[in-house]
């Protein structure tokens, strides 16, 4: 009987934790940035103003 018991534990933990990982990294684990890309595309029009000039 403990065999049965201590065979369901571990099965149920591994199931657990990658029920816990899939909550912990929904909607991507790494998130970029938005604010970079809106810079770079400014620094890229003062770029192209400051040359044509």
């Amino acid at each position: 009987m403990m065999l049965v018991w201590a065979t369901w534990l571990a099965f149920s933990c591994v199931r657990w934790a990658k029920w816990a990982w899939s909550c912990f990294s929904f909607g991507g684990y790494w998130v970029q940035k938005k604010k970079k890309d809106k810079l770079l595309k400014s620094d890229d029009k003062t770029k192209s103003d400051s040359t044509s000039s």
